[in-house]
């Protein structure tokens, strides 16, 4: 389990008559705009739009710059054998946030054991580690495990802050990274990102 957790890591009304149908649809029209501008007022406010992933059974938060990560840079970023099922980053690929729905079965029940197996595995692999937060939390009723660290990198260390849970029985993971040089400009971001992630 724990060489399949390290590769895991390395790398979601009906009317009646017409006047109550126009009314229905005056009502539905201003609902509409209603959410529109409430939606535009949030994505004013912070830049982040929600938007389902991993074919709709997940919700998050992304930025409204962000797409899906080009395919030459995610061939570089990540290997075959690790790559996440979808990866959504800023046009240079230098802020990224990946969504992994792998086959390592694991329950939500389990969560907790997965703490100190995270913390060796990634300790092993950087020594140099440096944490700042490793906790069980409810992210919209839903138990994740929460992984907050920075890494080194062979030009920058980086700003990782991940989330660990479970859906149809295998594990989940949700993560950002950035060059630690940018942490200060995202890290409030990515805790929104993070903290919206919701399983539909």
């Amino acid at each position: 389990m724990r060489i399949l957790l390290i590769a895991s890591c390395l790398f979601l009304l009906a009317a009646c008559g017409n006047n109550d149908q126009q009314t229905a649809r005056d009502k539905s029209s201003e609902a509409s705009t209603n959410t529109v501008e409430k939606q535009q007022e949030q994505l004013t406010k912070d830049g982040l739009i929600a938007q389902n992933v991993l074919n709709g059974k997940m919700s998050m938060s992304l930025p409204e710059t962000f797409g899906v990560m080009p395919k030459e840079i995610l061939e570089a970023k990540y290997p075959a054998s690790n790559r996440p099922t979808e990866v959504y980053s800023n046009e240079n690929g230098t802020v990224s946030i990946a969504v992994n729905h792998t086959n390592n079965a694991i329950t939500l029940e389990q969560l907790p054991q997965l703490l100190p197996v995270f913390e060796q595995q990634f300790s092993n692999l950087y020594p140099t580690i440096k944490w700042q937060k490793k906790e069980v939390i409810k992210i919209n009723g839903r138990d994740f495990v929460i992984l907050e660290f920075e890494t080194p990198a062979i030009d920058t260390p980086i700003y990782n802050l991940m989330a660990v849970s479970s859906l149809d029985g295998r594990m989940l993971m949700g993560s950002f990274n950035c060059p630690i040089g940018m942490k200060s400009e995202w890290k409030e971001k990515a805790n929104q990102i993070i903290n919206s992630i919701e399983v539909l």
